[in-house]
């Protein structure tokens, strides 16, 4: 094509514009619908560098990035008429989209795809993520390999608490605990798993604060101890007689320890600087599910 010419650079627009955007230029354009014909249809789309079906994922990625409907549905559908993309290409392109540019812009996405393949009396069958149940370990090793193939290096090592999608907790034969050494500092060791008694609940911790109390008792902790009275995270047992509660509820604790009277004593009971901890029901509350983790040592200290 002869760029300079205004005749043949516009009639490969008009033709480059009913195929990637299912649509016709108006007979008298406004400035901007003339730029998009004679210079993104006409120059960009018409490029040799990229074949079209590359482009339309491109565009069909940069439109989705606004929200807005119109560009969207647009472009999807006469992807769709053409046959460059699937449905079920296009359901998976949703689903890779929304790890990065978030759900509520993937759900807009989505239902744009829905209507436009409804009205084209388009189906397609996808396969579920995951039709088994998912093992954490096998899951991570399996992220790790991906990762390292797709970014070409090895990602941050993730601690088996954090990666884990289910307790485990009959599972573990032991836990890590951060606590008080010789020298001044901490140190992690292995600790046996904790059994919860009547009204009691073990808690697998998320997060864990500093307070200021902890920082000034430090000095005077003997060796072995564990600290950390600040804390939040999820039920992963429940002791026998224990009304109200269930595995997998999310909870932040009140930072003392109380006595069959009602008193409150001096905490003897090992700290949160540990992977899971048993606690009286008594000094449990409700934490909201939509909290982050890093949140709920911030609700137990309130």
């Amino acid at each position: 094509m002869k760029l300079a010419d205004p005749a043949e650079r516009r009639a490969t627009g008009i033709s480059t514009m009913a195929q990637v955007m299912d649509e016709s230029p108006p007979e008298r354009p406004t400035l901007l619908e003339e730029t998009i014909r004679d210079f993104g249809c006409a120059e960009i789309w018409s490029r040799p560098e990229l074949d079209l079906r590359s482009r339309r994922w491109i565009a069909i990625s940069a439109a989705a990035t606004t929200g807005l409907a119109d560009p969207v549905e647009s472009y999807v559908r006469s992807a769709f008429k053409s046959g460059d993309i699937t449905l079920a290409e296009m359901r998976e392109g949703v689903l890779h989209f929304a790890i990065y540019q978030g759900w509520p812009l993937a759900r807009v996405f989505d239902r744009i795809v829905t209507k436009v393949a409804a009205e084209l009396g388009l189906e397609a069958e996808t396969p579920a993520l995951c039709d088994t149940r998912w093992d954490p370990e096998e899951r991570y090793r399996g992220g790790v390999a991906a990762y390292t193939k797709i970014m070409t290096f090895a990602p941050p090592e993730q601690p088996a608490a954090r990666r884990s999608v289910d307790p485990g907790h009959e599972k573990r034969t032991g836990m890590r605990a951060a606590v008080t050494a010789e020298a001044g500092g901490f140190e992690v060791v292995s600790l046996p798993d904790p059994s919860p008694g009547p009204d009691e609940l073990v808690i697998r911790v998320a997060a864990c604060g500093v307070c200021g109390s902890d920082l000034k008792a430090r000095p005077f902790m003997p060796p072995g101890m564990v600290m950390g009275h600040e804390f939040g995270g999820e039920v992963v047992a429940v002791g026998t007689g224990t009304q109200g509660w269930r595995e997998g509820t999310n909870v932040a604790v009140l930072p003392v320890v109380a006595s069959p009277l009602g008193t409150v004593g001096a905490c003897v009971s090992p700290g949160a600087g540990l992977q899971a901890l048993v606690v009286s029901v008594v000094v449990e509350y409700w934490a909201a599910d939509s909290l982050p983790a890093a949140s709920y040592a911030v609700s137990a200290s309130v």
